[in-house]
C-alpha cells in the first residue's frame, strides 16, 4: 500500500514580497491614525501642514496595499516614486535629525520602509 505524498505549500518571492508591502501598509495607516488627534489640536499656523502629512499617511498607506495586492504587476515608475520618496525622507532625516524636530523618528520609520520596499522590489521581480 502507498502512502499519498504530502506536498508543502509552496512560498512564492512575490507572496515574501507581499507580505513585506502589508507590513508598509500596516505601519502607514497607524501613523494616519495615530496622527489624526495632532490635525484636531494643531493652530491655526501648522493645521494645514499637519493635515497634509495625514493625507500623504493615508495615501502611502493606500499605494502600499495596491503593490501588496500584485506586486509583480506594478509600473516600475510607482515602485520607483515610492523607494525614492522614503529614501529621500530618510536622507532627511539622517542630515538633520540634530536640529529638526522628528527627523530623528522619521529616519528610523522612513528607513525601516525603504528597505521593506528595497527588499519586497527585487524580490518581486525575482524569477520563480
Amino acid at each position: 500500500m502507498t502512502t499519498p505524498a504530502i506536498t508543502q505549500p509552496r512560498i512564492t518571492t512575490e507572496a515574501v514580497a507581499s507580505a513585506l508591502l502589508w507590513i508598509c501598509t500596516i505601519a502607514a495607516a497607524l501613523a494616519a491614525i495615530s496622527g489624526i488627534g495632532a490635525v484636531l489640536a494643531a493652530d491655526a499656523d501648522t493645521r494645514f501642514v499637519e493635515l497634509w502629512r495625514e493625507v500623504g499617511f493615508a495615501t502611502f498607506s493606500i499605494l502600499f496595499a495596491a503593490l501588496a495586492r500584485s506586486p509583480r504587476r506594478a509600473s516600475l515608475g510607482v515602485w520607483a516614486a515610492l523607494i525614492l520618496n522614503k529614501l529621500i525622507l530618510t536622507a532627511a532625516g539622517v542630515a538633520w535629525a540634530g536640529s529638526a524636530a522628528g527627523a530623528g523618528s522619521a529616519m528610523w520609520w522612513d528607513g525601516a520602509l525603504t528597505v521593506l520596499l528595497l527588499a519586497a522590489f527585487v524580490l518581486s521581480r525575482a524569477r520563480r
